[in-house]
């Protein structure tokens, strides 16, 4: 059933009494009311970030408008939709506070909820997993074959776009996207142990869609079982 904003309903009750032998009518009226209207806050992180246009959407349940919204110590744009981009100059915290209009024009205080704000994070970039300037077994460089990244202290897990990687022997090599191609796992066969490995101009997508360049990683190669005797000039095949 549908909820409107006041039902009534009336049931009417006919009561047959044995004793008296005649009927009495009663009838029962109810209200029903919808419920109160919701505001719910949606954004792209767990904290707002400085220098940036940090996104926001109010979701509402109910008939209530949002009527504005307002960010302490922030400036805020509203958009379509009930969208708005909410910018800060410095860190600290803040209290977004939303406004909205009752159906008979009435204002009101509808939701209000603290924030961090935060200078703009900077990524760390793994390889496969492993940290800059510490060393990774060849055989698990070759496996996971992919750098990756995190943010601290956020929820998002950004996406490495592209890098540059530099061979012991000089050779670059450029990558679309965070895993290694086929043609680079069959170069990684010949590094030896105690070689570097550079990767640089590893760019990163952050949760404001912005890119986010991390200059230099590097990684030193250990020895592994698998490459350590007998012919190692096998190739890793297409279908890997």
């Amino acid at each position: 059933m549908k909820q409107l904003t006041k039902i009534q309903v009336l049931i009417a009750v006919i009561f047959i009494t044995a004793i008296s032998g005649f009927g009495q009518k009663e009838t029962l009226t109810f209200k029903i009311s919808k419920p109160k209207s919701e505001l719910k806050l949606h954004t792209a992180d767990s904290v707002f970030h400085i220098k940036k246009n940090n996104p926001l959407f109010v979701e509402v349940t109910g008939k209530n408008k949002v009527y504005r919204v307002t960010a302490i110590n922030g400036s805020v744009k509203r958009r379509p939709n009930n969208y708005f981009e909410i910018r800060f100059d410095n860190p600290g915290e803040t209290v977004i506070k939303v406004y909205e209009k009752t159906p008979d024009g009435t204002m009101r205080l509808g939701l209000s909820e603290a924030f961090k704000i935060v200078a703009p994070p900077k990524p760390t970039v793994y390889v496969c997993g492993v940290k800059s300037d510490s060393v990774i077994d060849k055989k698990h460089l070759i496996k996971v074959a992919e750098l990756n990244a995190e943010l601290k202290d956020s929820r998002i897990t950004p996406a490495i776009m592209s890098f540059d990687i530099i061979l012991p022997e000089a050779d670059t090599i450029h990558v679309n996207g965070s895993k290694f191609p086929i043609q680079l796992k069959n170069k990684l066969l010949d590094v030896d142990e105690g070689q570097v490995l550079l990767f640089m101009n590893i760019n990163v997508l952050m949760p404001d869609r912005s890119i986010a360049t991390v200059q230099e990683v590097m990684v030193f190669i250990a020895k592994t079982d698998q490459y350590s005797v007998g012919h190692r000039n096998e190739t890793i095949s297409s279908k890997e």
